[in-house]
């Protein structure tokens, strides 16, 4: 069954606009125009919707009101925005409510960029309430050790944005919502955001702070001992990745920007199980937990990789990054001079996990030999499998 889509603005030039693109672009799925919030409601009592797009300044029934109620009666549905003001208050009011911004006159190609990852990245996922709990936007649970930390921070006389990077990149829900905002064309970038200190930098301390309070009001915590354990390791795990993958990157590339977006995938690449771990407890059944991949495909209709993939592709980052947490468990060629993200990550995965099994390897990841002579190996045309069994 084709997707279907409904695009709702009270500008009818505006919706004249959306459909000649459209056309011209060939759009195979079902379409719909709307000129009203009440409308759309009315729409969707009777008709099917995978996506909507809404303007958010609309007479009457707003779009922030509008994808309200879309989001409590209708879950399942991805939500997108299209705005003229460039307002950061009301981003933070909806923050809750849109998987992502656009700024108006929207650009056809990028809304069919971010729209279609999402859909496919949601066929993955068999089970329909997993992708109602997801498109939620309240799945991903915190440590709360680092929100105070961070609030210590943004309350101090002398503000060090170094220090606030520091913090938040130690912190997998908060690094994606920032990392989310800022590659948001409501904000007005025209390139993609992979560094967190341009984010931050970008931002501003009232948007890191608004996210912090939305972060703590509404992000799930738990005080289990178990459960809190478990993700701090979790943790320690995906921040080794996120270094080894971005040495990784830079050893074969020299490139600083494919470098970032390493680490960025890297620290992320785990993110689904968090949103494993989250679903669970709202299932009441997290002492089945950690589970295993076909346990999780049965279970919840997806693996760890594609639920985290898919609610990075909700938030609208690179596509690079997306593909990094997805295909980490997906082992790939790697050429010299020629190394993608989901590559980088999935070596250095696989190096980290050597790590908690013989003291040997820690000795060699800290001083880095085990990894040279991982990637000397591969470059060399050689597999891992020799220097992997050397570690014993």
């Amino acid at each position: 069954m084709e997707p279907s889509i409904i695009f709702v603005d009270d500008e009818i030039n505006v919706l004249n606009g959306l459909k000649r693109s459209l056309y011209a672009a060939q759009f195979k799925w079902r379409a719909s125009f709307i000129q009203s919030g009440l409308e759309a409601l009315n729409v969707l009592k009777s008709e099917r919707c995978d996506i909507i797009i809404s303007d958010i300044k609309m007479p009457g029934m707003d779009g922030t009101e509008l994808l309200k109620i879309v989001k409590k009666n209708y879950p399942h549905i991805v939500r997108f925005a299209l705005s003229g003001f460039n307002e950061e208050e009301l981003a933070i009011q909806s923050s809750n409510t849109v998987h992502q911004y656009f700024a108006k006159p929207c650009n056809w190609d990028l809304l069919r960029e971010k729209i279609e990852p999402v859909m496919v990245l949601k066929e993955l996922i068999v089970n329909q309430k997993t992708i109602e709990l997801i498109n939620s936007g309240d799945v991903v649970p915190a440590l709360p050790e680092i929100y105070y930390k961070l609030e210590r921070e943004l309350n101090s006389e002398e503000i060090s944005i170094h220090r606030i990077v520091n913090i938040i990149s130690k912190d997998m829900a908060l690094t994606a919502k920032i990392l989310h905002l800022a590659n948001s064309a409501y904000y007005g970038t025209f390139t993609q955001i992979t560094s967190l200190h341009q984010a931050v930098t970008m931002l501003g301390i009232n948007i890191i702070k608004s996210l912090v309070l939305y972060i703590n009001i509404f992000n799930f915590v738990n005080k289990n001992p178990r459960i809190k354990d478990y993700i701090e390791e979790l943790w320690t795990h995906s921040i080794l990745v996120a270094s080894l993958s971005k040495q990784i990157m830079e050893f074969f590339t020299k490139d600083r920007a494919k470098s970032e977006k390493a680490y960025i995938a890297g620290i992320l690449h785990d993110i689904g199980k968090i949103i494993q771990l989250s679903i669970l407890l709202r299932l009441g059944k997290e002492n089945i937990y950690p589970i295993d991949e076909s346990e999780s495909k049965e279970l919840l209709g997806a693996t760890h990789c594609e639920l985290g993939a898919y609610l990075l592709s909700l938030w609208g980052l690179p596509k690079e990054i997306v593909e990094g947490v997805l295909l980490h468990h997906t082992a790939s060629v790697i050429e010299s001079n020629n190394i993608s993200i989901h590559s980088a990550v999935q070596l250095a995965n696989s190096l980290a996990d050597l790590k908690y099994e013989d003291p040997y390897v820690l000795d060699a990841m800290n001083s880095n030999e085990l990894v040279w002579e991982l990637i000397e190996s591969i470059k060399n045309g050689q597999g891992t499998d020799t220097i992997m069994g050397n570690t014993g």
